[in-house]
């Protein structure tokens, strides 16, 4: 950072008020006048001249504060009278120049699943403690996997997340059931809404809604923790091991 000392010369001479105003041509000049305190003190201008240019002309008691001047880049000038007297005239002269700020903010959309362990979501069916006689009952919950998104609106608008499935098995009474919860630890700014319990199939469906501007926070215990159902309510003739043993494909996309 570039320095500059300015220096100014009071002289006290017979009892009148003359003033030595210092003049500076420098990057930041200063010029500076004061008059003295008497019936007639009268106060000379003060001039500064350099980018940053400043002048002030000061009245005595009783007395008049003539022109202060400024002139640079940046010129302020100030004239003041003293105790009854009359203001001096300040005149500042100076030129600025501009420059243009451009921001533009990203597309941003990115969703993603994450778990303790697997995004893959395995319902193992075990019949180890079924005794002989007992009815094999198919009545299964999945909690594991959570979901989060960062987004940034275009124009306002809300976004959505759809869930979709092609490969749901067709044996009738097994349903497949997925439900978002409410969003759940870390993240900011308008996290969407949690619908009902949705049954995945062809058709996208709403699972969340609502989604502005907004991130969900990441890893387990943030964002929202998606619940699957698994039952049977069909015949138990109707099951065999070779229409249940398939891997089922969920497809969640995030929408305007």
């Amino acid at each position: 950072m570039k320095k500059i000392t300015y220096i100014f010369t009071i002289c006290f001479l017979f009892g009148l008020g003359s003033i030595l105003a210092q003049n500076s041509n420098n990057s930041n000049g200063n010029g500076n006048a004061y008059g003295q305190n008497n019936a007639n003190g009268n106060n000379a201008g003060g001039n500064g001249n350099g980018n940053n240019g400043n002048g002030n002309g000061n009245g005595g008691s009783g007395g008049s504060g003539s022109t202060g001047n400024g002139n640079g880049n940046n010129g302020n000038g100030n004239g003041n009278g003293g105790n009854g007297g009359s203001s001096g005239n300040g005149n500042g002269n100076g030129n600025s120049s501009g420059n243009g700020v451009a921001i533009v903010f990203p597309q941003l959309v990115t969703l993603s699943l994450t778990s303790s362990t697997s995004t893959n979501i395995s319902f193992d069916l075990t019949a180890d403690n079924l005794e002989a006689g007992e009815e094999f009952i198919i009545d299964e919950e999945n909690s594991e996997l959570w979901m989060h998104y960062s987004c940034i609106t275009t124009g306002g608008n809300s976004r959505s997340i759809t869930v979709e499935s092609l490969s749901i098995p067709s044996l009738p009474g097994l349903t497949l059931q997925v439900v978002a919860s409410e969003h759940i630890g870390n993240g900011g700014g308008q996290v969407g809404d949690a619908t009902s319990v949705v049954t995945p199939s062809a058709t996208p469906t709403d699972i969340i809604t609502g989604i502005g501007s907004a991130f969900t926070g990441n890893g387990n215990s943030n964002g929202h923790n998606l619940t699957y159902y698994l039952d049977y309510s069909g015949d138990f003739s109707a099951l065999t091991v070779d229409e249940v043993n398939q891997v089922i494909e969920m497809t969640y996309t995030i929408t305007d």
